[in-house]
């Protein structure tokens, strides 16, 4: 009976995913530093975001390949929001790296339809 569950469930390499954890958190570290400490660096918003590819794709690579296997099988699961989530935030923070000046000229009250002077905040 448990060799029917094994199949149907692999249960994933833990030492691959401790590896993939730890490497993650290294280059989520390395990220942590040059927004907080080295901001001071010439290009370092581009170099955060070279830092980002290699934990977007080879450290989250298992999020993608279960999110592509549950869209071919029709079915909605946990890696297709995750994959989604990420890759849309990630393209988002490229477009402000590209383009930072982009949402300084938008004002929240006129998108809600308010006119700048009832802004609730100061």
């Amino acid at each position: 009976m448990s060799n029917i569950i094994t199949k149907a469930h692999p249960v994933p390499d833990m030492h691959s995913t401790g590896l993939r954890v730890v490497g993650a958190w290294l280059f989520a570290i390395v990220l942590i530093l040059f927004s907080t400490v080295f901001v001071h660096v010439p290009y370092t918003r581009e170099i955060q975001m070279v830092l980002a590819i290699p934990v977007l794709l080879f450290f989250g690579a298992p999020f993608y390949a279960g999110a592509w296997k549950g869209t071919r099988s029709g079915r909605n699961n946990i890696d297709r929001l995750v994959a989604l989530t990420t890759s849309v935030a990630f393209l988002f923070s490229v477009f402000n790296t590209f383009f930072p000046d982009y949402w300084l000229g938008w004002n929240r009250m006129s998108i809600m339809g308010l006119p700048p002077s009832s802004s609730p905040f100061p």
